[in-house]
């Protein structure tokens, strides 16, 4: 009983550090324990009985975490994939918070009168945005509303 007493002690400690997913304590418990599915079940219900796993709300916290900070629908999607959250539904971005993180960002260079600096600076905005995951189709509604 003692060992298995162990793994759980293990992710309790993970857990008051930085919260993780069912998926990545899944994943950690195989890796660092190598525990059949079952005894690591065991130990996700009982975490989970306690109210300490729960992806529903990580998955909203992080979406509107990320979306606040300015980043798109695919780079939200990859990096809750990455951490084992497949989500379908649409993310709208808030293309106001955008556009203002993008104008603090290049504000000398968008107000240039030089024209082969706007083609550059308009090109490396939308690197930028491609970067952070948006859409082309977002990426034209940003640059329309700067």
């Amino acid at each position: 009983m003692d060992n298995k007493a162990n793994p759980k002690q293990f992710i309790l400690r993970i857990l008051s550090k930085n919260y993780k997913t069912e998926s990545e304590i899944r994943s950690i418990l195989y890796k660092k324990f190598g525990l059949s599915d079952n005894e690591i079940s065991k130990i996700i219900d009982e975490i989970k009985s306690m109210g300490l796993i729960n992806d529903e709300y990580f998955t909203k916290s992080f979406i509107d975490s990320r979306i606040n900070k300015g980043y798109g629908s695919r780079y939200i999607k990859s990096r809750l994939k990455r951490k084992g959250i497949e989500i379908q539904d649409k993310i709208d971005p808030n293309i106001d918070k955008v556009v203002e993180i993008v104008k603090r960002r290049y504000n000398r260079e968008i107000e240039s009168n030089d024209t082969t600096q706007k083609k550059k600076t308009i090109s490396k905005i939308y690197n930028f945005l491609a970067y952070r995951g948006f859409t082309i189709s977002e990426i034209k509604d940003i640059m329309r509303k700067l």
